[in-house]
């Protein structure tokens, strides 16, 4: 006699997989000239969600309520299924940012500066 596995419970499979993907580039560069000290740079993310729902692998259960429920006496039930849809989203993130400190005295320095995202 065959054994059939129980997919739910504790232990049981996901019903869905996550996969994250982060791909960054980030680089910055600075330029000393006289009273000036210029730094700036950038950066670029690419991120990805891939969600993939594989199948329901419990079943739907409805119950008409508490008594139903703990003398197993389920109103309507649907069976294992099979499907497969992804969800995927996609986001791509890019900064800059532009720092330029000014030594305008010996005991006085300002800080200019720009971001933007």
């Amino acid at each position: 006699m065959e054994r059939s596995r129980l997919f739910g419970g504790v232990g049981g499979e996901p019903a869905y997989f996550y996969h994250w993907n982060s791909f960054q580039i980030y680089d910055d560069a600075l330029v000393s000239k006289g009273t000036h000290t210029i730094k700036f740079g950038g950066a670029v993310e690419r991120m990805q969600l891939n969600i993939r729902a594989l199948s329901d692998p419990s079943g739907i259960w409805r119950f008409p309520g508490v008594e139903g429920f703990l003398t197993n006496k389920p109103a309507s039930s649907k069976g294992h299924r099979q499907y497969s849809f992804p969800r995927n989203l996609r986001q791509t993130l890019f900064g800059l940012y532009v720092q330029d400190d000014w030594r305008w005295k010996s005991n006085l320095t300002l800080n200019l500066g720009c971001v933007t995202r």
